[in-house]
């Protein structure tokens, strides 16, 4: 088997660090074969702390913004010939490294992987749309990998050979530097696999602020990403626009025709649908407008 690092990007979340951490100290791969790496991305929280309470854990610190550049100084740094990410705020199962790994044969086999993410609702009796939104919308990795061809960072696997061929990630993205990862990888001839058994779960969102939080996030990535090759013209805004209305009215449709939901529940799922396209729509016209993408 081949040896693996993980590199867990962490700007503050110590706490959420600390639960990442605990999931990987009991993993079905013998220690030994495993490395884990955390980039503390300038946090204000003593990261530092957190990490030395579990040996053996690597403690980096990349003190330029963007989690971007933190899995590149994890991976500079990496010793391991499969690199597998994912974030502090999530909370992988016993055999996560080990299906993944089981992809990566002893062959020189390029394979670039995405696992599932599991949304796991905070309250195991919540009923708050917010959590319904999450659990219905959110992280669908199939879909990414299958249909758009990313995997997001929370759950991916590559080798290291590959990510520093690629020159790693765009270092200068806040959000969609996972997207870009992939459209490099897909220039190579390493083999795309989406692993429905490597799994991790990540908290839902408690409230919709949160939510809004993560979707202008996104918005911004987007925008960035696409303002790499030239600047959003109005025709590219309206259409990016249009698009928004478009998922908009889609999901809302989807949620009314649901069985097994109420009235009352489906009422206000779409109200939080509502509101993060309209978010979305918003972050479009401001960053369009000359603002900056956030961080958040």
């Amino acid at each position: 088997m081949k040896s693996i690092s993980v590199i867990i990007p962490v700007f503050n979340s110590s706490a959420c660090l600390e639960k990442c951490l605990s999931c990987l100290m009991v993993q079905t791969l013998p220690r030994d074969t495993f490395e884990i790496i955390v980039v503390d991305n300038g946090s204000g929280d003593d990261i530092r702390t957190v990490v030395d309470t579990f040996p053996g854990v690597v403690y980096a610190r990349e003190e330029r913004e963007g989690s971007y550049r933190a899995r590149n100084a994890g991976i500079e740094i990496a010793s391991g010939e499969v690199l597998a990410f994912t974030d502090a705020d999530c909370l992988p199962r016993p055999d996560w490294l080990e299906r993944g790994a089981a992809y990566f044969s002893e062959k020189n086999e390029s394979v670039y992987v995405g696992g599932a993410i599991l949304v796991r609702p905070q309250k195991s009796d919540s009923s708050s749309a917010t959590e319904k939104y999450d659990l219905l919308f959110s992280f669908n990795q199939a879909d990414n990998m299958e249909r758009r061809k990313f995997a997001a960072t929370a759950n991916m696997f590559v080798s290291k050979d590959v990510a520093r061929m690629i020159g790693g990630f765009a270092s200068d993205l806040k959000s969609a530097g996972d997207l870009d990862f992939a459209r490099k990888i897909m220039a190579t001839n390493t083999r795309f696999v989406y692993a429905a058994d490597a799994i991790v779960e990540h908290p839902s969102a408690r409230h919709v602020g949160d939510l809004i939080r993560r979707h202008r996030r996104y918005v911004g990535g987007s925008f960035d990403l696409a303002s790499q090759s030239r600047p959003l013209s109005l025709g590219g805004l309206v259409k990016e626009l249009v698009s928004e209305m478009v998922v908009c009215a889609r999901t809302c449709g989807a949620v009314l025709l649901r069985s097994g939901l109420p009235l009352d529940q489906k009422s206000r799922l779409v109200g939080v649908v509502c509101l993060v396209r309209g978010a979305r729509m918003w972050e479009w016209m401001r960053l369009w407008s000359g603002g900056i993408s956030r961080r958040e």
